[in-house]
Formats: C-alpha cells, structure tokens, sequence
C-alpha cells in the first residue's frame, strides 16, 4: 500500500497529481447446514459448517485536484481520477460443535470477480483552522463535506461528511469526530463493502487481531461490513515527549503522545439490515453498533510517518485486550 502526491501552490488556485495502491479487506459468512465429521476410530462429531469468505479489494488510483481558498481555515476542492480495481476471494469453511466451539477450519482459493475500471469526479467544501502537535490535532475544528460521482464500469454516488473539533485543557486535549460514508445509487453495492472494524474506525475489531472475541460473541463480518459507515470517536490526549512547549517530558528527539479513546461506529447496506433479527446459523446478520475502550501511544517518526500501536478492549460480553498498530496521524 502506498501513495505519492504533487501539490503546486504557487497561484492563489493550488493543483496537483496523485497515484496510489491501496488494499482493502471485508467478509461475509454463510450457513452451509449440518456436517458430520469424522474423526477416526468409529467416531463422528456433528457440526455446524460455515463458509467464511475474505474479500481482498486492491485499488489503482491516479487523480488530478485543485483546491480554491476562500480564506485562510476555508477552501473548495475538487478533481477528477480513474480508478482501476482487482480483487482476491479466499474462502474459509469453519465446523463448529454444539458448544459454538470451532473444531476445524479449511481454506480455499475461489476465482475472484473480474476487475473493473471506472473514472470519478468529485467536490468537497472544507474548513480547518486546527493546530497540529506532535502527532494529531490539539486544538480547533476540522470539517468536510464533500460528494464523488463514478461513471463508466459503475453507476453510483459517494458521500463523506466529517466534523472533528479539538477541546485544549492544559496540558490534555479532549477530541471528538464524527463522521459518515456511504455508497448510493444504482452499482453501490458492487465495490467491497467497508468495514468498520478497520483500526481508523473502530479500534479493537480486526479481522485477524480479534478472530477469537468476535467468534465467541457470535458476531459475523456480515454484521460490520457495509457501503455505509457511521462512526463517532472521542480521545483524551496527552503531548508526552517533544518540544517543551507542548510536552510532559522535553525531548528534541523522540516526539510521542498517549490517548485514552472510546470508539463506536455502525456498517449497513441498507435499513432493512437494522433491526432485521436476520440469522446465520448460530451467528447473527442484523447490523448494530460496536464500541470500544482503550489506550493508545502515537510515535511521530521524524515527521515521516506516525505509528500508533493500542491496546483496545471491545464491549462485548467475552472480550479481552486486543492489540493493533495504526500507521496514521491521529484525527
């Protein structure tokens, strides 16, 4: 995964270039009936067999944009691009006992849809007037609202709308977001759905890191995949090395700071997936919402990149800390 970027500000109007690859990974589970397996020596063990499928979406972008300041926090943007995506099926088929216990797991490669190639263009209103810190924001507000329109292999609108406002307590600052992505129109459907358990999201729902807590609360990725997210964030957050201005501890070198988060989000793909009582098997397909609490320390590697590992911990009835890493700015 990976993007590079040119941005030309020399006129009052700035332009620039873009191309990038980037992964995307969702799910879905299906109840494929009763099977009997058979474990040598006479004897037989009832299952329940499902098919987990993991759906790897890689996504080749080249885009052009430009960006008009209306002030100093307010500008308008817009672009066009064309994307190229591919993808890659595996299909995981689960037996669970009576317990809801897995017993076995095998693991196939299916043939994947065939690629498509769409063009998009796009506009957005947006307003920042935050002060950065050592690895995310500290102080003002950030919003965006914006729309993109794909034609040509696909039919279908995007929009984003996302406000984040930045509280500074001395030496904290307390941070909130809340921020909405859907997919509509005629072809919404056809790209990989998002999921909300991405470490961006909703912290502590990982498809590999927490297998275990989503399995033992029967939660399916059918349940946090959709083409339409909801997600609300709030942090507490602590300068805790760097410059001496922001900073707990003076340090010329190591710039990092700590985070207390609570994160919730939502996916669906449509109302009728709220609230359904929809089943798979033993597991459950009716979207709802998932929080978690947790801890976080964000490391500004010399302004190269932020690394963030955290330790979360989903609310859920069975949970237990998971742990992950975010290669991102905090919000």
């Amino acid at each position: 995964a990976g993007q590079v970027a040119y941005l030309n500000q020399k006129n009052r109007m700035g332009w620039g270039a873009s191309l990038s690859h980037i992964p995307y990974r969702a799910g879905s589970l299906s109840f494929l009936g009763v099977d009997t397996l058979d474990l040598g020596g006479g004897f037989r063990l009832p299952t329940g067999k499902y098919a987990l499928d993991i759906f790897r979406m890689f996504e080749e972008r080249a885009s052009l944009f430009a960006q008009l300041p209306f002030s100093q926090t307010r500008r308008l943007e817009g672009g066009i691009a064309y994307t190229r995506i591919h993808y890659r099926l595996d299909r995981f088929f689960n037996y669970y006992d009576e317990f809801g216990r897995l017993v076995l797991q095998e693991r196939t490669k299916l043939d994947a849809p065939d690629g498509v190639g769409f063009a998009a263009v796009n506009a957005a209103f947006v307003a920042d007037n935050s002060f950065f810190g050592i690895a995310s924001p500290l102080q003002g507000y950030r919003y965006r609202i914006g729309v993109e329109k794909y034609f040509g292999g696909l039919d279908f609108y995007s929009l984003i709308a996302d406000y984040r406002h930045y509280l500074r307590l001395k030496p904290l600052t307390f941070a909130v977001r809340v921020m909405h992505i859907g997919r509509y129109g005629r072809d919404a459907e056809r790209l990989t759905p998002v999921y909300v358990g991405y470490p961006w999201f909703v912290r502590g729902y990982g498809l590999i890191s927490a297998d275990d807590v989503l399995e033992a609360n029967k939660l399916s990725v059918n349940q946090l995949a959709g083409s339409k997210l909801l997600v609300g964030n709030a942090e507490f957050r602590l300068p805790f090395t760097g410059p001496g201005r922001l900073a707990v501890i003076p340090s010329q070198v190591f710039f990092s700071e700590l985070t207390l988060f609570f994160d919730a989000g939502m996916a669906w793909s449509s109302t009728d997936d709220i609230d359904s009582g929809r089943q798979v098997g033993i597991f459950s397909a009716e979207a709802r919402p998932v929080f978690s609490v947790g801890t976080s320390v964000r490391v500004n590697l010399f302004g190269v990149m932020v690394l963030e590992p955290y330790w979360a911990v989903p609310l859920l009835r069975e949970t237990r800390v998971v742990f992950g890493v975010n290669i991102v700015p905090g919000w």
